[in-house]
């Protein structure tokens, strides 16, 4: 995957999750869904990890990105 415009888009973090048990609003989704695509379905339920993204967005908002962390961030994503 690749960023549609690498010069406006950084990575803000890498994140590993596990779950010991299934997010009650994963019920939502199709069986082969929650089988298949556990971690996905559960970071999806989860509002922990949303506030946390939320978290990062509202950081780089209120202190954007330098020129030179804008160049490394476009070669790292090539």
């Amino acid at each position: 995957m690749a960023a549609a415009d690498a010069t406006r888009t950084a990575v803000l973090g890498n994140f590993r999750l596990e779950y010991q048990k299934e997010p009650p609003d994963r019920q939502a989704y199709s069986w082969y869904d929650r089988l298949f695509f556990k971690g996905h379905t559960s970071i999806e339920c989860d509002p922990q990890f949303w506030s946390q993204v939320e978290t990062l967005i509202e950081t780089r908002i209120a202190s954007p990105l330098r020129p030179a962390q804008t160049e490394l961030a476009t070669q790292l994503i090539k």
